[in-house]
């Protein structure tokens, strides 16, 4: 799962599916952003796989401007583990980045010690007693 840490970034490889063509997988290296609430993959990439622009979205990006982007479902797989989530569609070039969204819904977190994807407690809250 844990692909490189250098210089305090970790990549992971993770894999990446239409959710309506979950046969076809497409498995990319992605630098692993806390700091970003979604994932992001190259367009091209979204567009081989049949994933589709659901809404466009305004993100801020590190240097304080704004850009807008499209965003659409896929299916991210990470350690043997499947979630359904946002993800952004980025420029050609620009690198994938697995986002805390889907961590969270996967149940991992990265270790800020060793870089290495953890499992994350999942926390259920107000279960107890009646509805």
């Amino acid at each position: 799962m844990l692909e490189s840490q250098a210089m305090g970034y970790t990549y992971v490889t993770a894999e990446i599916a239409n959710p309506a063509d979950m046969g076809r997988w497409r498995s990319l290296s992605f630098l692993v952003d806390t700091g970003a609430l979604l994932c992001l993959v190259p367009r091209p990439v979204l567009e081989s796989l049949g994933i589709a622009p659901q809404a466009r979205r305004g993100f801020k990006l590190a240097d304080g401007s704004r850009i807008e982007r499209a965003v659409g479902i896929a299916a991210v797989r990470v350690a043997g583990q499947v979630t359904g989530t946002d993800v952004i569609f980025g420029e050609p070039d620009d690198k994938p980045l697995l986002g805390v969204t889907a961590l969270e819904q996967i149940g991992l977190a990265p270790d800020p010690a060793t870089g290495e994807l953890k499992p994350l407690e999942m926390l259920l809250v107000g279960l107890r007693g009646p509805l």
